[in-house]
Parts: C-alpha cells; structure tokens; sequence
C-alpha cells in the first residue's frame, strides 16, 4: 500500500502527525500513537494492521459515547443531550467519509431498548 494511501485512511479515522521519529512517523489519535514506516511502499499486512488499531481505537471511542439514558425520573439531563448531539455528529461525519456501517452502530437508548 502506497504510504499516502495510508495516511489518508488513517486522517479520515481521526488521526493525526504528531513528529518525525527516526525512521518513523508517529500518528496519534489523542489517546494511541503509532509509528509509521517512512518508506514510499508499505507491506500490505503491515498497513491493513496499523488501519485495524485505527479503527479499534474509533469503536472504543463511540462505545464510550453509547451511554445508557438516566433512569430518574425519566428525564434526560443537559449533559446527556450533550453526549447525544456529539455521539450523532460523529456519526453524520463517519457516513460522510462513506466509513463501514459497523462504526455507527445503534445504542440501546432507555429502558425499553
């Protein structure tokens, strides 16, 4: 796989070029940080386990988002609209990078889910 190819993947799952190391580039998403070959060509198996943490990394983050709705008194609080609006954005932006349908997986929302 062509090294811009997999930096492409690795951008549209929201990571980013954190420095130079010595024969590597380090990506991070905030949380990971992974080295990065600086060869033109990289092994395919290589670049297909590198994007697989990627997305690991992706679905932790929007299982964290699937919280179940407060239970008192039937009400949703502000911070949980909050988790909502944001858990939802980052859903319209994995459909608007055409990313698999696995990374936006429905939550069990209340108690009749």
């Amino acid at each position: 796989m062509k090294r811009n190819k997999l930096e492409k993947s690795l951008k549209a799952l929201g990571w980013w070029f954190l420095r130079h190391g010595g024969n590597h580039d380090i990506w991070t998403n905030g949380e990971r940080q992974e080295p990065i070959p600086r060869h033109p060509e990289i092994n395919e198996r290589l670049a297909r386990s590198i994007i697989k943490k990627a997305k690991d990394s992706l679905n932790n983050k929007l299982a964290i988002l699937s919280v179940e709705a407060p239970v008192w008194q039937g009400a949703k609080t502000q911070e949980y609209q909050d988790i909502l609006s944001f858990r939802n954005a980052v859903r319209r932006d994995a459909s608007a990078l055409k990313m698999p349908s696995y990374f936006c997986a429905s939550p069990k929302v209340g108690k009749n889910s």
